[in-house]
């Protein structure tokens, strides 16, 4: 699931939340144009929601994003 939010108020459509529901990974996109709290505020809306107690954030700067990511195993019963 890419994060693509530029603003400090967190999306709570349906999409959006179904599809941070089956993510296996989190990627907070754009990261390095965020504002300064606005990171904050993403992780405190994923923990209240408890999509990070078995999900990865990372955070993705100018583009760069570790390849590698996408070998971690997948969470068990994520949708395939």
């Amino acid at each position: 699931m890419l994060v693509k939010s530029r603003t400090s108020v967190i999306p709570s459509t349906s999409v959006f939340n179904e599809q941070l529901t089956v993510a296996d990974i989190i990627v907070a996109s754009k990261a390095d144009q965020y504002q300064t709290t606005e990171l904050d505020q993403l992780e405190a809306y994923l923990q209240q929601k408890g999509w990070l107690t078995d999900r990865q954030l990372v955070t993705s700067r100018a583009g760069d994003l570790a390849v590698g990511l996408l070998d971690q195993p997948r969470r068990a019963g994520s949708v395939t």
